[in-house]
This record gives C-alpha cells, sequence and structure tokens, in this order.
C-alpha cells in the first residue's frame, strides 16, 4: 500500500491516499476492506495530479483537489460502485493564486484554506462568493513576523473538515496544539490554543526545525462535535531518537472531542498511533489509519 495518509469512507466503499503507490488513491469494499482497484495517475494531463494532499467525500461524490495544478477532479460514487474510474467532472480553481493548505468540497461548496490572507475562500458551482476578513491566527503577533516567509506554508499545514448542516468549518494544525472553528456564514472565528501552543520554529545547533511538537492528524466533525487526531509528541525527541536508532511512531494516539464553540469534552487515548481517520456515521464507529503496523486499517466503536 505504500504510505497511506488519508481515509474516507462513502456507503460501500473505502478510499485510502497513498502517495507512494502507483495512483493517489486506492479504493476497497466496505466493510470487507478488500482491495478493488486505484484511481488517479501521477501526471499533468487530463484526468491526471502532480500532487493530492487529502480527499473528500460526500453522499455523492469523492473529491481530489491539486494543489500545484488548481484542479479538482470529482468521481461519482455510484460510478465507482460500478467500476467507472475516470471523473464525472473536472474544475479548475485558478482564482487561488497561493499555495493551498486544506479544502473541504462538497455537491455545492468548496471551501479552501490558505496560508495567508484570506484565511479562507468559499466558492460555490459558478465561483469564489466569499471570503474571510483575515489571516493566520497569529496574523497580529510579533512571532509570526519574525518567520521567514518560505517556512509559513508547511509550518501552517492544517487538516480541515466542514460540517454543511451546522455551517461549521474546524481546522487543525499539523505542527503545534492549534484548532480554529469558523462560522463560514458569519466568519466568526474562535481560538483553541492547548498546551502546545502556535506552530513555532525551534533552533538546535544552528539549525532551525519545523515545529516544536507534532500536532493534529486529522479532524472531523460528527454529530455535533469536533474530533481531532493528536500527537503532542516533540519534535526535539523524535530527532533525537532518530539520530539514536530508536524507532519513531507515525501519527497521534489521542482523540480529543471538543463541542461547537471548542469546549474539550473528552480525550480518548488509543493503544496505538494513527496518521488519519474518517467515522462511519451510520454505524457511529471511527476507521483509522496505522502506518504503524501490520494491520493497516483498524475499526474502533465510539
Amino acid at each position: 500500500m505504500g504510505s497511506p495518509s488519508g481515509i474516507e469512507v462513502a456507503d460501500s466503499l473505502l478510499f485510502i491516499k497513498s502517495n507512494r503507490s502507483g495512483k493517489f488513491i486506492q479504493v476497497f469494499s466496505y466493510p470487507g476492506c478488500r482491495y478493488l482497484f486505484s484511481i488517479i495517475e501521477k501526471g499533468r494531463g487530463p484526468g491526471e495530479l502532480v500532487n493530492l494532499s487529502m480527499i473528500c467525500v460526500d453522499n455523492d461524490n469523492l473529491y481530489a483537489l491539486g494543489s500545484e495544478t488548481k484542479q479538482m477532479l470529482v468521481f461519482n460514487i455510484r460510478d465507482l460502485e460500478n467500476r467507472v474510474t475516470e471523473p464525472r467532472a473536472i474544475k479548475r480553481y485558478d482564482q487561488i493564486t497561493f499555495p493551498i493548505l486544506s479544502y473541504a468540497a462538497s455537491v455545492d461548496t468548496v471551501i479552501i484554506l490558505n496560508t495567508g490572507y484570506p484565511r479562507v475562500m468559499v466558492f460555490d458551482n459558478d465561483g469564489l462568493i466569499k471570503e474571510s476578513p483575515y489571516g493566520l491566527p497569529e496574523e497580529d503577533s510579533s512571532d509570526l513576523e519574525k518567520i521567514d516567509p518560505m517556512y509559513i506554508p508547511s509550518l501552517w499545514n492544517c487538516q480541515i473538515d466542514h460540517d454543511e448542516s451546522n455551517h461549521i468549518l474546524a481546522v487543525t494544525t499539523m505542527l503545534g496544539d492549534c484548532l480554529e472553528i469558523i462560522d463560514t456564514r458569519s466568519f466568526e472565528r474562535k481560538i483553541v490554543i492547548g498546551e502546545g501552543g502556535y506552530p513555532a520554529l525551534y533552533t538546535e545547533g544552528g539549525r532551525t526545525s519545523l515545529g516544536k511538537i507534532e500536532g493534529y492528524y486529522d479532524v472531523k466533525i460528527h454529530d455535533g462535535q469536533i474530533y481531532a487526531l493528536f500527537s503532542g509528541l516533540s519534535k526535539k525527541k523524535l530527532h533525537e531518537d532518530m539520530r539514536n536508532g530508536v524507532s519513531t511512531p507515525l501519527g497521534g494516539n489521542l482523540i480529543k472531542v471538543f463541542d461547537l464553540r471548542g469546549n474539550l469534552m473528552k480525550t480518548y487515548e488509543l493503544d496505538f498511533y494513527s496518521n488519519g481517520f474518517c467515522i462511519d456515521k451510520e454505524s457511529h464507529s471511527l476507521i483509522l489509519l496505522d502506518p504503524n503496523g501490520e494491520n493497516p486499517v483498524r475499526i474502533l466503536d465510539l
């Protein structure tokens, strides 16, 4: 399977993103997890992508946006169940002129998360309809001004999920301990900073490294709650372990559960490390990637 780094489920299909396999997305049966086929060749031709940061699904479609080409491939779930592997539509977002951190997509709306101002851009089927009046959470901080702009996209790499019914966008940083909860109608924003703080650089021995701690690996909104997969491991300690030949896990082992106002309700501790998950909304179970074990997919009841 290569290195799985994203997972989604829709009806009878399970989708796993892997940048190291011949194609970007592998398709499995669900719940049996039997491999069926793979989709999306790497390239610049029609129906191909140069890179793929994440995948999204809704009840009807699978969405794959290439951050470099600004091109989104839309696959119909029914088509894929019938082994039709060509995209139903190809959409372009040429209005975006800077690196895309992350995105969320559905039939009528695409939300783009940016590295600066505007932080959030909302598109409908006709194009850009609105954008947030702010940038990064630290944009007014002198700490952010001290950081070389070349580090910003990697430092503020994020995972997002959009709850269309409640008009809530959840944004979690992959470094540090920052959760943004954004109302996509009013753009009112709540910022929740944990003990790990904002994404930050650290310097050791004259070398600058991204992030003081590993942050959130994935986030999903389900049933009025925000589920966020968190690590919190020290980057300095991880680097020391790697230099000493000590095996280091990939992913996080904590599932933080917040309400839609940002209050931490509970924390689940896993007995393994995961770098991505999705939620089976019918069975109310977590489907988690395990990049460190023999079985790459684990299913846990909420």
